[in-house]
């Protein structure tokens, strides 16, 4: 497990197979965007540590000031 600086930042969680990322990340940019956002080029990917029997869960997470 890694911590890191907390940042600011526009996040969608999704659920299941993680599928096309960069689907997934061009979107949630759009949409930061759209709302007024600019992007500061920071990017995670946030997979949580516990119990997966429900199914796989990450989260997306653009910096944006």
């Amino acid at each position: 497990i890694r911590n890191t600086e907390p940042f600011k930042c526009v996040y969608r969680r999704l659920a299941g197979a993680a599928g096309d990322l960069t689907v997934n990340l061009a979107r949630l940019a759009e949409h930061a965007q759209a709302a007024g956002y600019e992007l500061t080029g920071e990017m995670r990917i946030v997979i949580p540590v516990g119990d997966s029997s429900q199914g796989s869960t990450f989260e997306l997470q653009l910096g944006v000031r």
